[in-house]
């Protein structure tokens, strides 16, 4: 039902003049980029082990000889870290939504630091066994630093923010290179759906 005193009709703009122009806010680029080397943390720990894991396992007495049971006991120290991270995800995100962001994701980063630790001077299987499962536990800071970026970033400028952490890892030069001189498509050169069928 309408008011006597509304004249809006179906002609009416939906936002002002004010609301239509109003550009992107600038994004806080020193918190972004602390954000950003934050996020590095969880590759370089996850996949820090992948060129030496099978020269380890083939070295310590985990096999007892047999070098085709190499893949299945690297696979399952690789393996062990997303299994405890998965689980872990989702507690560390409800601790950092009641205690903070900060101390959440700075525990994060020393727990994996030094599980990481814990696994280089590591010489038998349960005790790699146990330090790849604390870092995993220890590292839930991936959820946590895109719940950051969201609230570092507004409406107006959250896009361009989140795709940096969209990147597995903080991205290549060949991608910045690209971003930097490849420009976007005019909106005439835009593949359309009928262009798909």
């Amino acid at each position: 039902m309408m008011r006597g005193d509304d004249t809006t009709d179906e002609e009416t703009a939906l936002l002002s003049r004010n609301e239509e122009q109003q550009g992107p806010t600038h994004s806080p680029k020193v918190q972004i980029a602390i954000v950003l080397l934050l996020q590095l943390c969880e590759p370089i720990t996850s996949h820090s082990i992948y060129p030496y894991i099978n020269q380890l396992v083939s070295e310590l007495v985990i096999i007892g000889g047999d070098e085709r049971k190499v893949g299945y006991y690297a696979g399952l120290i690789q393996s062990l870290f997303f299994l405890t991270e998965s689980i872990m995800v989702m507690q560390w995100n409800r601790l950092s939504d009641r205690v903070g962001r900060k101390p959440v994701l700075l525990f994060g980063l020393i727990g994996a630091s030094l599980s990481m630790l814990l696994f280089g001077l590591s010489h038998t299987f349960w005790t790699l066994v146990i330090s790849r499962c604390l870092c995993g536990l220890l590292n839930g800071n991936t959820g946590i630093i895109k719940s950051a970026m969201g609230e570092l970033t507004n409406s107006s400028n959250r896009c361009s923010s989140v795709t940096w952490v969209t990147q597995k890892i903080t991205p290549s030069p060949c991608f910045l290179a690209c971003c930097r001189f490849v420009k976007p498509l005019a909106p005439s050169s835009r593949p359309t759906a009928a262009s798909f069928t």
